[in-house]
Formats: C-alpha cells, structure tokens, sequence
C-alpha cells in the first residue's frame, strides 16, 4: 500500500494534467457542436476530472436517459433535483438561466480515458441532443 501511494503522489501532476486536458477537450468539442451551452464554473478554479454542463432546452433527465441508451454513463445528479428552481434563480451574475440545473449533467472522467474516447463521448453527446431537439 505504501508503495502505491509513493507511485500516485509522484505521478499526481501528471494525471490532473491529463485529465484537465480531457475535461478541456471535452468540453470544447461539446461547444463546438453545441454552442448554447453553459459550462459551470468554467474559468474558476475546480476539479479536473469532472466537467457540469447545461443543455438549455433540454431535460436533463430525458438526456441522461437518451445518453444512457446511447452507451455514455453520466452522473445524473441535477441542480433542480430538489424540485426548486430558487438556486438558480438567485445566483448572483454568473449568467445561468432559471433552472439551468434542471438541463446540467456532470461528466467524469478517469486516468485511462483517452483522447479517442473524448471524441466519442461528444459525438454521440452531440448526436443525442440533436435528436432530442428535432
């Protein structure tokens, strides 16, 4: 056990490098493809294995649905999971529309994610949300 800890606190820039920049990629690729969308707390200070995004106009449940049997797993916690709308209603000046949470959906990512899986995470992502808003 001793050893792998040694291993993980000398290897632990290198995966919060690697993983920011599949988060960063990710979240480019869903911009790219869907430009409405909002990334919380992009440009502040957080987590680099996970990305939150809205998809204003879409459920955040029927996608997580959609993108379940599209073959992608996201963590489905919402931000009106609570079924009140207030905290995002009261967010001061971060630009996020009433009940943006209840379109937010929260990706992770791990170390033995690759690039290739990146691209095809968002390309169904993407595909699926086109679907929905045809």
């Amino acid at each position: 056990m001793a050893t792998a800890l040694d291993i993980w606190q000398r290897e632990q820039d290198q995966h919060a490098r690697h993983l920011r920049l599949l988060r960063d990629r990710f979240e480019a690729g869903l911009r790219a493809g869907l430009p409405n969308i909002v990334v919380h707390g992009a440009g502040a200070a957080r987590l680099p294995q996970t990305s939150n995004v809205a998809f204003p106009g879409l459920d955040g449940q029927v996608l997580l649905m959609a993108l379940d049997l599209a073959g992608r797993s996201v963590l489905g916690r919402r931000g009106c999971s609570s079924g009140s709308d207030r905290a995002f209603a009261d967010a001061p000046g971060d630009g996020i529309a009433q009940c943006a949470g209840c379109s937010s959906l929260r990706f992770s990512f791990g170390a033995t994610n690759t690039k290739a899986e990146i691209d095809e995470a968002v390309r169904r992502i993407v595909h699926v949300c086109g679907e929905l808003r045809a």
